[in-house]
């Protein structure tokens, strides 16, 4: 956990966590996996990881971690900083007091980008002010990272699936989230939901594309913005691999039965402004 000694902004929080991005390619790498979140807490921001190594020697993790935690303490003084490595029989073992129930059914909204190695490595200054950019201004607003699978995913770019290609090189699905109460009126919800599109997902979007990978910009559509423009969806979501998911609808959904917003094939209907009504284009 980074956390700062006292309540109120803290530049070196910010330097310590843009300081951790640049070496998660290298715990990955070492088959490191699992969530990191940024999330407030008592007036101040905190950031908190639980990560995962399998089937390695007990004092691996600690020894992967030492360089970061020696430096982060060396460098930021003014921040509290503490890990603990715990060892487990079992993957059910370390799922039960690691992952928490979450709510059911609360507001919230996302912003997300795949973000490979090359967005990470010696890119302290940039990751540094997206994330500072990127933060909820408004609402109730935190970060999660997804150390995506060790870094296992790139080995099988050679099969053909049918997910965005970003997914092959992706070492990080970085994800901003804001939260509101019921009783917030309507107006500020709205704000929410432009700095979320406009600035969040704007954000990571040139953090993303700073990268200049092969396989393009993309996110995991079941965790981003869900106002994504019907026009940008499919090249958000599948990229590359549209064209030819269209054509398989089209095959198979003829008479455009299966349908979402943000879905294969969306072009085929519209939302009517006011009423909601779903009417064919």
């Amino acid at each position: 956990m980074v956390s700062p000694a006292s309540p109120g902004p803290h530049e070196a929080f910010w330097d310590a966590v843009a300081y951790i991005h640049g070496h998660l390619p290298r715990l990955a790498d070492e088959g490191m996996t699992g969530y990191f979140v940024v999330m407030p807490l008592n007036g101040s921001l905190v950031f908190s990881w639980s990560f995962y190594l399998y089937e390695r020697p007990p004092g691996t993790a600690t020894a992967l971690f030492s360089p970061i935690e020696s430096h982060l303490k060396a460098t930021y003084p003014s921040l509290g900083i503490s890990t603990t490595e715990t060892q487990y029989a079992t993957w059910l073992e370390a799922y039960r007091p690691n992952i928490y129930p979450e709510p059911v059914g609360h507001n919230s909204l996302m912003a997300s980008r795949l973000l490979p190695r090359t967005v990470l490595e010696n890119n302290f200054e940039n990751i540094r002010s997206t994330l500072v950019t990127v933060f909820p201004k408004v609402g109730l607003g935190g970060v999660v990272g997804q150390l995506v699978a060790a870094g296992q995913v790139s080995r099988n770019r050679h099969l053909h699936t049918a997910v965005h290609p970003a997914w092959r090189s992706a070492y990080l699905n970085l994800v901003i989230g804001v939260t509101w109460l019921d009783d917030t009126p309507l107006s500020a919800v709205l704000d929410i939901r432009k700095f979320n599109t406009e600035v969040s997902v704007g954000g990571l979007e040139k953090l993303a594309l700073a990268g200049g990978g092969e396989d393009g910009v993309g996110a995991y559509v079941n965790e981003a913005d869900a106002y994504t423009k019907k026009e940008d969806a499919g090249r958000v979501f599948w990229g590359a691999k549209y064209a030819e998911l269209k054509m398989l609808k089209e095959r198979w959904d003829p008479e455009g039965v299966f349908w979402c917003r943000l879905c294969v094939g969306n072009e085929g209907w519209v939302v009517e402004e006011g009423s909601g009504r779903l009417c064919q284009a």
